[in-house]
């Protein structure tokens, strides 16, 4: 612009004074839009499920709205991922132009290795003029938020005979009207029997599965609780753990009662499952309780005290990076 001017009281010449009030008006024009834009400028974060498997991808899809005539090369947008389950937060910006008096939109795939619930949140816009001399900024409140939780296809179902025959046999033990003496009947097992009336120590004996016709039986659940820690890697071994022990219950059609300590509520939370969707939706509500509220040093004592009737669980903890599991009475 200078050396325009300068030229212009040089030569005197009317075409670099119209260059040198093209320079101004593109100046103001480029000024004055940048401003206008960042007032209307509007973001969409869209999100094609809110449940994802672990190693699966989510496309996040984030939709610039231009009312404007007016284009911006240099929009970067600030993000902020979070999960909410082990406290951890990261920030990210994206770059994308924008498009004139119109929809700009840019697909970001996202591959998660942690389970837990995540939140996608943009803080901000921030918008660039033509010229480039020139930034605005506009706060934003946009959150998307999803879960991603244990594949069912991915992990290997837990083989469950083992626990079955305990608590059955734990169970005829410590419950009156549940011996054998008043057992109604005893025969051969047929398909669609369930595993837990199966008779083991006769079936070990006749060489074929023996099943048990009683006339009630108490306790219709496997109650699992898992013990966490402060250890991320450790969790997140009995998180599978234990989705893939309840995964083969289930599948053995045996309901499945999770037990997870909450701090804020001092006692423990249920969730029941009798299906595959019932586990994952009861997952989701696992990581909904941010993992330090989710940790006690007392769980065996106060299972006791909270559930005397229970005549039988299953614990999972991790000891030293290796999970462990045992049936307690």
């Amino acid at each position: 612009f200078l050396l325009d001017l300068a030229l212009y009281f040089f030569l005197h010449s009317y075409f670099l004074w119209l260059i040198a009030i093209m320079m101004i008006v593109w100046l103001v024009i480029s000024v004055v839009g940048v401003r206008l834009l960042a007032e209307r400028l509007t973001l969409d974060i869209g999100m094609g499920e809110k449940r994802i498997y672990r190693g699966k991808s989510l496309l996040v899809d984030f939709r610039l709205k231009n009312p404007l005539w007016y284009v911006c090369l240099d929009c970067g947008i600030k993000l902020q991922l979070s999960n909410s389950f082990y406290d951890i937060i990261s920030e990210l910006t994206l770059t994308m132009p924008v498009r004139c008096h119109g929809e700009s939109d840019l697909e970001l795939s996202v591959q998660l290795t942690d389970l837990g619930h995540f939140y996608v949140e943009c803080k901000s816009l921030q918008v660039q003029d033509v010229l480039g001399i020139m930034v605005c900024q506009k706060k934003l409140e946009r959150v998307r938020d999803f879960y991603v939780i244990p594949d069912s296809e991915g992990v290997k179902e837990e083989d469950v005979t083992n626990f079955l025959q305990g608590a059955s046999e734990t169970e005829e033990s410590n419950t009156k009207g549940s011996d054998f003496a008043e057992v109604s009947d005893i025969r051969e097992y047929m398909p669609g029997d369930k595993i837990r009336d199966i008779h083991w120590k006769l079936s070990a004996k006749q060489d074929t599965l023996m099943v048990k016709e009683r006339v009630s039986l108490a306790g219709s659940e496997i109650v699992i609780c898992p013990d966490f820690t402060l250890e991320k890697e450790e969790v997140e071994g009995v998180l599978e753990r234990t989705f893939s022990v309840c995964l083969g219950f289930i599948r053995q059609r045996m309901p499945v009662c999770i037990l997870c300590w909450s701090q804020g509520d001092y006692q423990f939370q249920e969730y029941r499952v009798d299906s595959e969707e019932g586990l994952a939706a009861a997952m989701e509500q696992i990581f909904s309780v941010p993992l330090k509220n989710r940790i006690c040093d007392r769980t065996e004592s106060l299972l006791r005290n909270c559930y005397p009737f229970i005549n039988s669980y299953l614990l999972v903890w991790s000891d030293k990076g290796q999970v462990q599991m045992k049936l307690c009475e």
